[in-house]
């Protein structure tokens, strides 16, 4: 899984989306670790869709380098 992280990482940053804080999605992957690990799906889910929600937003800000974020 380091690579899937550093690849979702290196495309965070390749959007823009990690200008603003360079810590972006950390805590949320933290928690998404924890929660698979104690097998808790619920909490894995929610931490999930949170975090895709506020990475849908951050891409959709103006100023972000992303042109264009189909719905």
């Amino acid at each position: 899984m380091p690579a899937l992280r550093e690849g979702l990482i290196e495309m965070l940053d390749l959007v823009g989306m990690r200008e603003h804080d360079p810590n972006t999605g950390d805590d949320a992957h933290a928690a998404l670790v924890r929660a698979v690990a104690d097998g808790d799906a619920d909490t894995a889910g929610t931490v999930l869709r949170e975090e895709l929600e506020e990475t849908l937003a951050l891409l959709r800000r103006p100023g972000t380098r992303t042109p264009y974020v189909p719905e």
